[in-house]
């Protein structure tokens, strides 16, 4: 039996344009009627030196909300990656006759609330069986990827033996812009993709600081673990790591205060940070430029705080991943910049992080910043802003729905139960009766309750199975 599941973020069903307004009110105030109007107009960005600060930052504020509406991902590219899955999905169900019972789960940017208009679609299935080898992970994946070959939306398929062995398949016509990526049995991957979509909700500002981060680092060939740098999942953990720690007062919790303070009712974590996008963004650069100290400290956004890098280090086997950078991964507690060891290229991240925080304080300039074309500039100028307060609603009724269902599933030690037998998702078990169907017309159009679904299945649980699991507690 083959089932694919997956939690989808709310923005699937609300506008996904984000507004160029900062939440600082002092700076709402100072915004140019230029930018008030209806009709988006370019920025200025002659402005002269003797203006104060606070106009600079307002119009840097207005450049970086209007960058990451273009670069994030919209509702019709979601839609895409879920007929993609779909149809890999079904292909799977048809062919599997030699692997054990299966469910394929839709993990990494197109769910976790951070995708770009080019991310891979990333896929998780799990096998359950009691340990996986190697040699039999990549035994399977080979079956998989003679499967493949019969799944009507596939092109090509190859095995990738990376560190986390992979199929990459490259699809045909009109899919041919989408690559898909296949892990078996990493399901830490299902855990983080439903850690960071939580964090995305606590604040409008989360996914657009993560964005101006990540093209931070591409234009800068940063962004790639093959190449000795910093993977998207490690730069979103330095994100929000920064926002616990680096702002004053902090935007988000730590994932044990999470647990802590959630009710049936409420995520009981009120963001007073009003900090601007501007400040948030010049402050990350500062944070990680100039402020963090590499040789004693490590990130743990499990705990929301700096820790000892002994205290990290401690008790781990492969010493060597934790040589440059420590990022502790909130489930496994390894280093999730792994890749980072080593020191020449590690200096020259430090270095860029330095020069950018400079460039920022000195001349408040978003296209140098990111490297951004005159052309593309001109074109991400032109972007219709939307209301904060609009964003705000969304993100309320969003976090009151995820405290009522996911409180006591968000533990990483009992997220997953270990079984031979059963493996049942977070999502599936809680939230089989709130299905998003694709077809159901224009998102925007939706009414409240259907803003609050959180789950999109291609094959529904049957209803008798699901209250056994409710009863049953994690199988």
């Amino acid at each position: 039996m083959s089932r694919i599941v997956a939690y989808i973020p709310d923005d699937m069903v609300v506008t996904s344009q984000l507004s160029p307004y900062s939440c600082n009110d002092v700076m709402a105030k100072n915004i140019s009627e230029d930018v008030r109007s209806d009709t988006p107009r370019e920025v200025d960005q002659t402005i002269d030196d003797d203006r104060p600060d606070i106009i600079k930052k307002n119009a840097l504020s207005v450049e970086i909300m209007k960058y990451a509406n273009v670069k994030q991902q919209t509702l019709r590219q979601k839609r895409q990656r879920m007929k993609v899955a779909s149809c890999i999905a079904q292909g799977f169900k048809d062919y599997c006759f030699q692997l054990p019972e299966h469910s394929l789960h839709i993990v990494g940017s197109t769910m976790n609330g951070y995708g770009e208009p080019k991310s891979d679609l990333d896929l998780c299935m799990h096998l359950r069986v009691e340990t996986l080898s190697r040699d039999q992970t990549i035994e399977c994946l080979g079956h998989l990827k003679r499967i493949a070959k019969h799944i009507p939306c596939v092109d090509d398929a190859e095995v990738r033996h990376s560190r986390v062995p992979i199929l990459h398949m490259k699809l045909k016509p009109p899919y041919t812009h989408i690559a898909v990526d296949i892990n078996i049995n990493n399901v830490v991957t299902v855990q983080n993709t439903y850690m960071l979509w939580l964090f995305s909700k606590f604040d409008w500002r989360v996914s657009v600081l993560v964005s101006i981060v990540k093209s931070w680092a591409a234009v800068r060939n940063f962004n790639s673990a093959s190449q000795n740098t910093f993977s998207s999942y490690s730069l979103v953990l330095m994100t929000i790591h920064y926002l616990q720690v680096g702002v004053s007062p902090p935007i988000l919790p730590s994932m044990k205060n999470l647990i802590a303070n959630c009710t049936q009712e409420e995520l009981l974590w009120t963001v007073l940070n009003t900090d601007s996008i501007a400040d948030l963004v010049i402050g990350f650069f500062d944070y990680y430029g100039n402020n963090f100290n590499y040789n004693e400290d490590a990130i743990s956004v499990l705990h929301g705080k700096k820790l000892s890098r002994l205290e990290v280090i401690k008790g781990t086997k492969n010493l060597a991943q934790w040589q440059c950078i420590c990022i502790q991964e909130p489930f496994n507690y390894t280093n999730a910049a792994y890749a980072v060891y080593n020191e020449h290229i590690f200096s020259e991240i430090k270095k860029e992080l330095r020069a950018t925080h400079q460039q920022l304080v000195t001349n408040y300039d978003l296209r140098e910043t990111l490297r951004i074309s005159t052309n593309e500039y001109r074109k991400i100028m032109k972007t219709k802003p939307v209301s904060i307060a609009r964003r705000n609603a969304d993100l309320e009724l969003q976090r009151k729905y995820v405290a009522i269902h996911h409180r006591e599933y968000f533990l990483p030690t009992n997220l997953w139960i270990p079984s031979s037998t059963e493996f049942v998702s977070d999502v599936e078990n809680r939230l089989v009766s709130s299905l998003f169907k694709s077809d159901e017309g224009d998102a925007r159009k939706q009414s409240s309750k259907n803003m609050e679904r959180v789950l999109y299945s291609f094959v529904e649980l049957d209803k008798d199975r699901y209250s056994e699991i409710v009863r049953n507690g994690r199988g």
